[in-house]
């Protein structure tokens, strides 16, 4: 068993603009989604809860194909993360679950792999991701995304965001 979480997000300045291509400046926030994640004998993946339509779940599953592995994994998830509201909820869902996985399979991180698991489960919520919220959700702080660039964190520190 392997436990990872990862936090939600806010965009303090983009926002949807970065669906197409122009920058915006993200930070974590401190509100997080953790999955744990367990070997199973059968050779799915799914919920505790039996489903299997969730970005956890996709995400989980890529990892398995990149590693050539065919496990089966049962996954919790556990968010304090409000759904639906823009913070990043199911790309939190989807990196804790991919850390997890990989933690668990691997006995290693790779936030690359990481980074490229979470936005496929995250297409299973949205249709074409941006990349923003997987990428505050696998490397946290706060940083300047833009879609052709990727995620380059900034050498800030936030004690507190007052957004008016």
């Amino acid at each position: 068993m392997r436990t990872a979480s990862a936090p939600g997000k806010v965009i303090l300045f983009g926002e949807h603009f970065v669906v197409h291509g122009s920058p915006a400046i993200v930070a974590s926030i401190d509100l997080r989604a953790t999955a744990i994640v367990e070997l199973m004998e059968s050779g799915d993946v799914r919920l505790s809860d039996g489903s299997r339509g969730n970005p956890a779940v996709r995400a989980a599953e890529h990892i398995l194909s990149r590693l050539g592995a065919s496990t089966g994994l049962t996954i919790e998830i556990r968010s304090k993360i409000p759904q639906s509201v823009g913070l990043g909820s199911s790309a939190a869902v989807a990196a804790s679950s991919s850390a997890a996985t990989l933690h668990l399979l691997a006995g290693r991180l790779d936030h690359s792999m990481i980074l490229e698991a979470s936005y496929e489960g995250e297409k299973t919520v949205h249709y074409m991701p941006s990349g923003i919220d997987t990428s505050i959700a696998t490397f946290g702080g706060a940083g300047l995304y833009t879609r052709s660039d990727g995620y380059r964190r900034l050498d800030i520190e936030l004690e507190e965001i007052l957004v008016v």
